[in-house]
């Protein structure tokens, strides 16, 4: 004999399960009595339709066939999340259903939309939407900027016939303070120069001039991006 389950507190249907039979009921009652679980019925469940479910009715012990929710989006307002419905239950209050093609187009666009009075909205016409698609752009162009400053820096420069990584400047910082000539590692450090003090003196000028002009270019660059930001959220 089957048992069908709902939930406690929404009353919607959970599944069904082999209903484990009364020993002491059977043999008191002289015939087959089976356990009934909490939250559970003996009713039968309705045939039901795609996109359908059932909600149990005490009062009656009957069930009622409702719209299912499962696989359906929802904004959860609370935690500003999307979550996909995986068991059966209702729409909460602080929740707001959307259509799959919402959701996906809230994945690809995630500032076309606004949530107002518990509602979606689609604001990709407004000039508040290109602001905040211009504002995106410039936090973009300021993260490939820094991008492209560790790029420099670890990318090999070629001096007086070796090949030598601008980020090693500090470490040849403190190369000055041994004794001199010493062997200095090129950037792959497969093949060694030796060097001078003065040799490296000018090695360390060469990498700190490269490094001045790309950070200053990198700074100026990420200057004017932030202030065109700032100028968009007025």
């Amino acid at each position: 004999m089957k048992v069908y389950l709902y939930n406690k507190e929404t009353l919607i249907y959970e599944g069904e399960r082999e209903a484990r039979l009364d020993i002491f009921e059977t043999e008191k009652q002289g015939k087959e009595v089976y356990a009934k679980p909490f939250n559970a019925t003996f009713t039968e469940l309705p045939k039901l339709k795609d996109g359908q479910t059932a909600k149990y009715n005490k009062d009656s012990d009957s069930w009622i066939i409702v719209a299912s929710n499962v696989g359906k989006y929802v904004i959860n307002t609370k935690l500003n999340g999307i979550s996909k419905i995986i068991a059966d239950r209702p729409i909460r209050s602080y929740e707001i259903l959307i259509t799959e093609e919402q959701y996906k187009d809230m994945m690809a666009h995630p500032d076309k939309y606004e949530i107002s009075d518990n509602e979606l909205i689609d604001i990709s016409g407004t000039q508040n939407y290109q602001n905040k698609v211009n504002i995106k752009k410039y936090e973009n162009l300021i993260r490939t900027e820094k991008e492209k400053y560790d790029k420099f820096l670890n990318t090999p420069v070629k001096y007086k016939g070796a090949m030598y990584l601008p980020r090693y400047l500090d470490d040849y910082e403190k190369l000055i303070s041994r004794m001199f000539p010493q062997e200095i590692w090129d950037a792959e450090g497969l093949t060694s120069k030796v060097m001078t003090k003065a040799d490296l003196t000018n090695l360390m000028n060469f990498l700190d001039e490269l490094i001045r002009k790309a950070f200053k270019e990198k700074k100026e660059n990420i200057k004017r991006y932030k202030l065109a930001i700032k100028k968009l959220e007025g």
